[in-house]
């Protein structure tokens, strides 16, 4: 499973927000749906895939329905953790270079109601995250306050009542923490900066 901005780890759909699975190991993300229209920079963009559980890949961008694509094949059971800022396995192909806030996975599929709900909780700028708002499903929520981050220790707390800790890699207290669109936001470096979560996707 792949979402991005700027395309996938074999540079397709440059410049693009990115969803996808991949049907094997080696077909990566072979099952894909692409923006219409090139990803914005420089400015806070709230973007989400969802999968119908059969043949339809969905991409929302600021609430709205971008693009869809009808796929077929299941997505290959991995047994690599789902990352958020790197895939380190990707090696550069596959990094943010950039700024990331309130990062969410969910056990189901959203309805476009729902993904406008979860934009709307982001048009303006507020204090802390609400792990409320659409929570029936919600498997990881890590928000990136700066309550939820132990730099002693590296671990990012999870806001959805699963308990899926997620870990700090190679960031920074100096560089990494900035305002976000709510709370906190971690900005990664493009390069060795990620976090790692014990989510296995599926």
């Amino acid at each position: 499973w792949a979402l991005s901005v700027g395309g996938d780890e074999n540079n397709n759909f440059p410049n693009k927000y990115f969803f996808g699975f991949g049907t094997s190991n080696a077909a990566e993300t072979n099952m894909t749906v692409a923006s219409v229209g090139n990803a914005t920079t420089n400015k806070g963009v709230h973007v989400v895939g969802v999968y119908d559980g059969s043949s339809k890949l969905s991409l929302y961008v600021n609430g709205v329905l971008n693009n869809t694509s009808t796929v077929s094949g299941n997505p290959w059971v991995s047994t690599r953790h789902l990352y958020v800022g790197a895939d380190p396995g990707c090696g550069i192909r596959s990094v943010v270079n950039g700024q990331v806030d309130e990062a969410r996975v969910y056990s189901r599929a959203l309805s476009a109601q729902e993904v406008q709900q979860l934009y709307g909780v982001g048009v303006v700028n507020v204090a802390h995250s609400n792990p409320s708002a659409v929570g029936s499903g919600l498997v990881g929520n890590w928000t990136f306050d700066g309550p939820k981050l132990n730099w002693a220790t590296g671990a990012v707390l999870d806001s959805s009542g699963q308990g899926n800790t997620a870990q700090l890699i190679g960031m920074a207290t100096s560089s990494s923490p900035v305002v976000g669109k709510i709370g906190q936001a971690l900005k990664f470096n493009g390069s060795t900066g990620y976090v790692i979560t014990p989510i296995v996707p599926s």
